[in-house]
């Protein structure tokens, strides 16, 4: 869980970016304004109640929210994704263009369809028992990953 407490407006693109991008990495992200700033209640003095604060949000988050640690490894399709996650995703679908986010979008659904990179290792690993192939997998997906994103020399600028 990353918790960002800010003064500065928990509505701002920025911290909606930084939400998105944390969420897209795996990471569960709480956007708050602080004491007595924007849409939270109370008098707002610099620094004073911070360190109370966040803490009281980090127990409210374990105590209250349930499902938030629940593992993905083996999720593998979209429905798979627990209630919460299929909801975020709804939800900042209408924003992830302004925010010029649909390709971590697009790459979460890749991953579910394929699986992570370590998942896929795992899988040589399962089918063949041998390091060694799974070190042939690594280097074979390094290549084309590199095929893929190479600029044929006709098209690079000289430096």
């Amino acid at each position: 869980i990353i918790l960002k407490r800010t003064p500065y407006d928990k509505h701002n693109g920025d911290a909606v970016d930084f939400g998105v991008k944390g969420a897209l990495r795996g990471y569960v992200v709480i956007n708050q304004d602080v004491r007595g700033r924007y849409a939270s209640e109370g008098e707002w003095y610099p620094f004073l109640h911070e360190s109370n604060d966040g803490y009281d949000t980090i127990e409210c988050v374990y105590k209250n929210m349930p499902g938030w640690a629940t593992p993905t490894q083996d999720i593998q399709t979209l429905e798979g994704l627990p209630k919460a996650a299929r909801e975020y995703l709804e939800f900042i679908d209408d924003v992830v263009d302004q925010l010029d986010s649909r390709e971590e979008i697009n790459y979460i659904y890749k991953i579910l369809e394929m699986g992570s990179g370590a998942d896929r290792q795992l899988r040589v690993f399962e089918e063949t028992g041998d390091l060694k192939k799974v070190v042939d997998y690594i280097i074979d997906e390094t290549e084309a990953g590199l095929a893929e994103t190479a600029v044929p020399v006709s098209e690079q600028k000289a430096g």
